[in-house]
């Protein structure tokens, strides 16, 4: 997901809203939990995963088990995908 600003295009706050909607979808998560991450700069699965669980936690503001719980999810969303592309 890359969010930038263009004229004629979704708007900045159109294109944050996007990015909300579609990791709460992915990750099965709330929209809140899916906009702390996002303002937060995590705005894919691929994204959670290239950081790790302390420094998310403390980002974030989330507990352990919601962290760990969001890099297993997002482990699995990532494994699912390699699967499909590799079918």
């Amino acid at each position: 997901v890359n969010i930038e600003k263009t004229a004629g295009q979704e708007s900045f706050a159109e294109q944050r809203q996007s990015a909300i909607r579609r990791l709460s979808e992915v990750l099965e998560i709330s929209d809140e939990t899916a906009q702390t991450l996002v303002d937060n700069g995590f705005l894919t699965p691929d994204g959670v995963l290239a950081s790790d669980e302390p420094y998310i936690a403390q980002v974030c503001g989330f507990d352990p088990a919601t962290t760990h719980s969001l890099f297993v999810t997002a482990q699995a969303v990532v494994d699912a995908r390699q699967n499909y592309s590799e079918a």
